[in-house]
């Protein structure tokens, strides 16, 4: 890379394009509790990135913060704009949660994300972000009980985000506690979500969890394994009413898989629930049968390898 000064320090990078077609990249700088999201385009007339800007400051404790934090989730074009949701990491090791904690959700009413960023309630926010309570949505920590001392609450599975071309927003997300043979452990799913024109978010937690959730014009899927196969479920967007449309019966068994969807498919990468270093790779495509605008027949799934 010729200009690799410019990516120096940055980890887990992703692409994705515009509605007009620019090709955009985010990345993260720092660490797991000080960090921040990165992003900057291609510029394809010459051939050249252009440098990074920032969604929020890292090293946000000495910017006036009460301490620093890291993201994990993702940043994403969905419907027309650039949007971040993610889970916080606080760089306070003594507080109830082990790792994560939160869901946090913003969006930008500029074309490429730089600047006229919001949250969920259409209020501009700092930018870069310095305090995440800007955009902070919720606390999963608040959905299981009696779980006070130190690290006893961990949030890290389960959470993924979307929305629809109504412009409904969906979270999903665990929380569960870290001591599973405490006597009062708690493993709870939750579905967070405000349908276009909302206030706010409804939590539910009537939901029976899920690894991604994904969308197709008015409609949102969840994706995930059930005793180790896989399964996804529909709903309309601005509800929780998911109904179960693909459930593999039979076969193999995994442990854990990745999601990508395009082009009315589903591609699961899964791996196989073996022992030891005997753990092989499968991918299993299931066609969506969705027309992306709007989509029709989607509750017939096939097959496909």
């Amino acid at each position: 890379i010729a200009d690799k000064s410019n990516f120096a320090r940055l980890t887990y990078p992703k692409f994705f394009e515009t509605d007009d077609g620019t090709l955009l990249l985010y990345m993260r700088l720092g660490g797991n509790n000080n960090g921040a999201y990165v992003f900057n385009r291609y510029d394809a007339a010459e051939q050249k990135w252009s440098t990074f800007t920032q969604f929020n400051e890292k090293d946000q404790k000495s910017k006036g913060n009460a301490y620093n934090w890291g993201l994990y989730g993702n940043m994403k074009y969905v419907n027309g704009k650039l949007r971040v949701g993610f889970q916080q990491r606080s760089g306070d090791n003594n507080d109830k949660y082990l790792y994560q904690n939160g869901v946090y959700y913003a969006y930008s009413d500029h074309p490429e994300g730089f600047g006229d960023w919001k949250n969920h309630q259409g209020e501009s926010i700092t930018w870069p972000l310095i305090d995440s309570d800007e955009i902070k949505v919720f606390e999963p920590g608040d959905y299981i009980t009696g779980h006070t001392d130190a690290n006893s609450v961990y949030i890290v599975s389960g959470f993924d985000w979307t929305v629809t071309e109504n412009e409904d927003i969906h979270i999903i997300s665990k929380v569960r506690s870290t001591d599973r043979s405490r006597a009062d452990f708690q493993d709870v799913a939750l579905h967070s979500y405000k349908p276009a024109g909302a206030d706010d978010f409804i939590i539910t937690t009537e939901f029976a969890g899920a690894d991604e959730i994904y969308t197709a014009g008015e409609n949102i899927y969840i994706v995930g394994l059930d005793n180790g196969r896989p399964y996804v479920e529909k709903a309309q967007g601005g509800t929780n009413d998911f109904t179960r449309v693909y459930q593999a019966s039979s076969g193999r068994t995994f442990d854990h898989g990745r999601v990508h969807i395009a082009n009315g498919k589903l591609y699961y990468y899964l791996m196989e629930k073996k022992s030891g270093n005997a753990q092989p790779l499968y991918l299993q495509i299931i066609d969506l049968n969705i027309v992306p605008v709007d989509p029709v027949g989607a509750d017939n799934f096939t097959i496909e390898a």
